[in-house]
């Protein structure tokens, strides 16, 4: 019996054109995050790029205290470009989206940005999972 093939399987060309990729980081975290001045730079985002969607995934509770530790995600533009506030002590496996300027098509090289907020009062250290779709131009 012959191999049959989709349509979109066919076309495999047609999406790799797209230039559609993912990047993926773990950024670790320490147990002190002083906020307002702690900015964790992720991933760097190329001249021609635009995001499609953002996602952050918090690895590990960092902030076992009353006050929950709070993260915007942006670029050099924006702390908040894409995420105004998330607690990464939600619980593992939690997902984050960005809320906001997605379509976003950068001219020069830059870079997605987790800035800490607000600091928690008993901080742990942790991890960070950030995926950022891009598009090429």
């Amino acid at each position: 019996m012959p191999t049959q093939t989709s349509a979109a399987y066919d076309a495999a060309n047609a999406y790799r054109t797209l230039g559609t990729y993912a990047r993926s980081f773990d950024v670790p975290v320490d147990a002190v995050v002083t906020a307002g001045t702690d900015d964790l730079k992720c991933l760097v985002v190329k001249a021609g790029e635009t995001v499609l969607d953002v996602m952050v995934t918090p690895i590990g509770d960092m902030d076992t205290g009353a006050a929950a530790l709070r993260f915007e995600v942006g670029d050099s533009a924006a702390s908040d470009t894409y995420v105004a506030a998330f607690d990464p002590g939600a619980g593992t496996g939690a997902v984050f989206r960005a809320d906001a300027n997605l379509g976003k098509q950068y001219t020069a090289d830059d870079y997605i940005l987790l800035t800490a907020a607000i600091a928690a009062t008993t901080p742990a250290a942790g991890t960070v999972r950030v995926t950022v779709l891009l598009q090429a131009a």
